[in-house]
């Protein structure tokens, strides 16, 4: 854990470093551990200099097999060389990456966890960078339970008792 410049408490993700391991058989995934102290936010951790808040998104990309770089040369050439480019990009556009990108190999899935003030600045990292090309993109609001819990307050009463 550590403070933001506000003071407040700031969450992180604990992962592998490779993002796997095996465990006595086949190659499983590290799950990705939200480390927070009680009462924390994650959705809103921090400020950009202009004052807006930072908040996480959730991005996912899959590709049908004959899209993926290692069955497709020309999208292995434009992988290759724009694979070292995205963490420019990203934080020429304000985006900064917190955890992965995580490649699922044979699921055809990557996952990225990202801080930015605004959707709009994620999107453009995904077109800009051309990945909307050969993948289906899925780019989700992520919020911490405690956020979760705090918006109960404003939705209507259950519908199921």
């Amino acid at each position: 854990m550590y403070t933001t410049r506000e003071g407040s408490p700031r969450c992180g993700l604990l992962t592998s470093p490779l993002g796997a391991r095996r465990v006595g058989g086949p190659l499983a995934l590290t799950p990705l551990l939200p480390v927070c102290p009680e009462g924390a936010a994650t959705g809103m951790i921090d400020t950009l200099p202009g004052g807006g808040p930072m908040r996480q998104y959730v991005i996912r990309m899959t590709h049908p097999p004959d899209q993926c770089p290692t069955a497709n040369a020309r999208i292995r050439e434009v992988f290759i060389k724009g694979a070292p480019e995205l963490p420019r990009l990203a934080q020429r556009l304000g985006v900064k990456f917190l955890a992965g990108p995580y490649i699922l190999g044979a699921e055809h899935e990557t996952v990225i966890v990202v801080e930015s003030e605004t959707l709009e600045a994620v999107q453009d990292v995904i077109v800009q960078s051309g990945l909307v090309q050969w993948n289906a993109v899925r780019v989700s609001y992520a919020m911490s339970v405690q956020e979760a819990v705090q918006n109960m307050e404003r939705v209507p009463p259950p519908l199921y008792t």
